[in-house]
């Protein structure tokens, strides 16, 4: 596969996931928001939502396994400098341009009014997470950045080997024995330094472009295998055999092998992408920024919901009306030349 077929197999992938994380706040919205309902949510519209949420939770993973194997390349090079100026200050400067103008909408919505004593509030509300609840993924992936010349000096000079056993310390420690305490209420003292399960995924993002895609399973294998763990997230969901927000967490072994083979499967995509695909893909982080934003609108302003008859369908419609107005936002946002050059 040519190395722009690779890359636009990441294209597609991206443009993927980001419809989904939209999906999966349009769910989460109407599920934390209960009075946009006033008669309330029947228990199937709510398991279905909360369904949806579980069914999409490979979406982040992957996003960060897509920045992993653009980031993590044996050929490309990453200075001090680059992680800092480059790649850290755009994350840092969303979180400001976007998670401040948002808290202060909340402290206004609040409020029924502005005070300038809301300026200083908003940024200490950024600097704690408290601007909209999206803007996490912005504070684990600016800390990756900050990490990442050490990141790349260590997969650079790792024998294949040497980084699946890496790879294997993280999945046992991060995923497997946390899942076993929060599912059988053990006390499991061994424990690792770094406890976050996301540098797994950015790691195995690099780890699985290392291998052809030929070598990364075959189709129905990795169809299987998506099979497989959507059944395992349902049938908790439905049955409750096991908890489902631990089965379907980011730091679930169900979840880990669910985006792994999504991953994989987009990385079979043999083709060049095309003007429009390119064009999409570029947007996604203008998307993301400003999604929930849309969907707030929708729900508050124009009391257009995902609920009722056709709940389903509705969801689907939903998800398609915010994605559209989401990337023309974007497209709109790029043509500001700052914006374009130091933020998205």
């Amino acid at each position: 596969m040519s190395e722009e077929k690779r890359i636009a197999s990441l294209c597609y992938l991206r443009i993927t996931v980001t419809l989904g994380v939209i999906m999966l706040h349009v769910c989460s919205t109407l599920l934390n928001n209960p009075l946009l309902v006033p008669s309330g949510l029947t228990e199937a519209e709510a398991r279905f939502h909360q369904g949806a949420i579980r069914l999409l939770t490979w979406c982040v993973p992957c996003f960060l396994m897509i920045s992993g194997s653009l980031l993590l390349r044996e050929d490309r090079r990453v200075t001090v400098r680059d992680s800092v100026f480059k790649y850290a200050r755009r994350v840092l400067l969303a979180l400001l341009v976007f998670g401040i103008p948002f808290a202060l909408m909340m402290d206004i919505h609040d409020a029924r009014g502005f005070s300038p004593a809301m300026l200083p509030d908003a940024l200490l509300r950024v600097a704690a997470n408290g601007s909209l609840a999206h803007l996490w993924y912005l504070y684990v992936i600016l800390g990756i950045y900050l990490l990442l010349p050490a990141i790349k000096a260590v997969t650079d000079h790792c024998a294949q080997p040497c980084l699946d056993y890496l790879l294997l310390v993280l999945f046992l420690f991060n995923f497997i024995l946390t899942t076993v305490a929060r599912l059988t209420g053990l006390e499991i003292a061994f424990t690792l330094p770094v406890t976050s399960c996301f540098l797994f995924y950015f790691i195995l993002g690099h780890r699985l472009t290392r291998c052809a895609p030929g070598r990364t399973r075959s189709t129905p294998a990795l169809l299987a295998g998506i099979a497989a763990c959507a059944g395992v997230i349902i049938a908790a969901n439905v049955t409750g055999f096991a908890d489902p927000d631990v089965i379907a967490d980011y730091a679930s072994p169900v979840t880990a092998l669910l985006s792994a083979c999504i991953f994989c499967l987009f990385r079979k995509i043999d083709r060049a992408a095309s003007g429009p695909v390119w064009t999409l893909d570029r947007l996604c982080f203008g998307v993301y920024l400003i999604h929930p934003l849309l969907i707030h609108l929708l729900y508050r302003a124009l009391g257009v919901v995902p609920a009722g008859a056709l709940y389903p369908l509705r969801t689907l419609a939903v998800t398609g009306l915010v994605a559209a107005a989401a990337y023309a936002l974007s497209w709109v946002l790029m043509k500001i030349p700052p914006l374009r050059k130091y933020v998205l």
